[in-house]
């Protein structure tokens, strides 16, 4: 009987981020499952190490052979910060990540209103 080919590993392309504040932006990206039902998330931080994900608690599953947009709103951000970001994808073929981009936060002229935030990244 012959053997079943390995599953492919999912595709992943980071995108641009857009809606660039002083304490948060919406990241974006694509990623094609390949038929494998996949985990997507974005990894951000201060320098390629990252160290934050999000979203924070529930990483969202997909299933498909076509490209699905990813949109991600990360916030608690430093004002005037440069960030990097990427996409990540896992399936039962292994783990895609995309490319390093980067944002930089912009000016802030008022306090944080964002009570949520445990501490400023």
């Amino acid at each position: 009987m012959p053997r079943a080919a390995k599953p492919l590993p999912p595709l992943a392309r980071t995108l641009h981020a857009y809606a660039i504040g002083p304490r948060g932006a919406i990241l974006l990206g694509t990623v094609n499952p390949r038929n494998q039902r996949t985990v997507v998330r974005f990894e951000y931080g201060r320098t390629r190490s990252y160290g934050r994900v999000a979203p924070r608690y529930v990483e969202e599953e997909w299933f498909g052979d076509e490209d699905n947009e990813a949109e991600e709103l990360v916030e608690c951000l430093r004002p005037r910060t440069r960030y990097h970001y990427r996409i990540v994808a896992t399936s039962r073929g292994g783990t895609a990540y995309g490319e390093d981009r980067t944002f930089r936060t912009r000016r802030s002229t008022t306090p944080p209103l964002h009570r949520h935030c445990d501490a400023v990244t």
